[in-house]
């Protein structure tokens, strides 16, 4: 008998959730935006599957959830949006990340700082997380992203996103945490603290490869 025991690096697809997709792959396949009668029977059920990923995350409507095909285009997505906006107008010129965050991240940062960007890589303490007054103390006046996990995939270390989500709304920084790790091994609420950005991907908790957001 084969044992899994890296959950944190894939999952298996829930029963479940095969049995919910199966339909969609040959007996209901229109553009759910297109204005026929397969459209019809596409439409619906992903306008459910979206209330369902907003119920997941405890997400106001108002907010937008962008899917996208895995967290590490989800992450790219995030900081070089910051980038485009902040600082490549000039606007500001400095970004926050741990040292330890997924590499999607990490090459991310390297290369905004190959571009000109000033980045902090915050180190993380003897209980494997960084402390809430590092990120403090590293925020000035050209800073326009924190960006943070909020659950290592390595040790399980859980960040204070709450607390480092509060200094970035007093500084008036954006915060990005994230979720991959998070999201169905632990509750997660966007209402619950300060958060402007938070990426997942659904092969991380039972949902199919190539959907992230």
């Amino acid at each position: 008998m084969r044992v899994y025991l890296d959950n944190n690096a894939t999952t298996i697809v829930d029963p479940y959730v095969k049995a919910e997709m199966d339909p969609f792959f040959v007996e209901k396949y229109g553009n759910p935006n297109s204005l026929h009668a397969f459209a019809g029977e596409t439409h619906l059920p992903l306008k459910t599957a979206m209330e369902k990923i907003y119920a997941g995350i405890d997400a106001p409507k108002e907010d937008s959830v962008v899917i996208t095909s895995c967290a590490t285009e989800s992450n790219n997505w995030v900081l070089k949006s910051v980038y485009f906006e902040y600082i490549l107008t000039g606007r500001k010129n400095h970004i926050i990340v741990s040292e330890v965050e997924h590499p999607s991240i990490i090459a991310t940062a390297k290369f905004m700082e190959s571009q000109g960007c000033k980045v902090t890589y915050l180190p993380i303490n003897h209980e494997g997380i960084i402390e809430a007054q590092s990120v403090r103390e590293s925020i000035t006046d050209k800073t326009a992203l924190v960006s943070v996990m909020w659950a290592n995939n390595e040790t399980g270390a859980i960040f204070p996103v709450e607390e480092i989500g509060e200094i970035c709304a007093e500084k008036g920084v954006l915060f990005h945490t994230d979720g991959v790790q998070a999201i169905g091994k632990i509750p997660v609420s966007v209402k619950s603290f300060y958060v402007d950005y938070l990426t997942f991907s659904a092969h991380k908790f039972h949902g199919p490869k190539g959907v992230g957001g």
